[in-house]
């Protein structure tokens, strides 16, 4: 189960941490198709930043959302975030997660939205294995 909220790092093959964004954006918009919204695009530099967060978030031991949100040609960005215990990669219980949060929902399912990024990175946080996941969200 993770939680929302919202060490030693372990990189992600390049292909599995795309597969992996995929599947996640892939369930974000099931969320938007069914209430009539347009599928959320990945944008690069969201993907990067989001992995960057994920990253961080291990290498200072802390959960937390980024100090300060911004992109390069973007009007807004917001930030979903996920801890998911162990190193088991699973989409379904984050978005799940985000799904059942009134907070995390109206990001997803906000017509303002249209890009995503997905990061995510394993590595021990609280002296536990442990999955972050950050989604970056942008408005042009």
């Amino acid at each position: 189960m993770a939680s929302c909220c919202a060490a030693v790092l372990a990189a992600a093959p390049a292909t599995a941490e795309a597969g992996m964004a995929s599947q996640m954006i892939q369930r974000l918009n099931v969320e938007r198709a069914r209430i009539g919204l347009g599928p959320l695009k990945t944008d690069r530099a969201l993907s990067a930043s989001a992995a960057r967060q994920s990253r961080r978030q291990l290498r200072v031991g802390r959960f937390e959302h980024a100090s300060s949100l911004a992109g390069p040609g973007l009007r807004r960005v917001a930030e979903l975030i996920a801890r998911q215990p162990g190193w088991r990669l699973s989409t379904r219980p984050v978005a799940r997660g985000w799904k059942h949060s009134p907070v995390h929902a109206s990001l997803v399912e906000s017509a303002s939205y249209r890009l995503a990024g997905v990061g995510w990175a394993r590595g021990w946080l609280g002296g536990m294995p442990t999955t972050i996941w950050t989604v970056r969200l942008g408005e042009r």
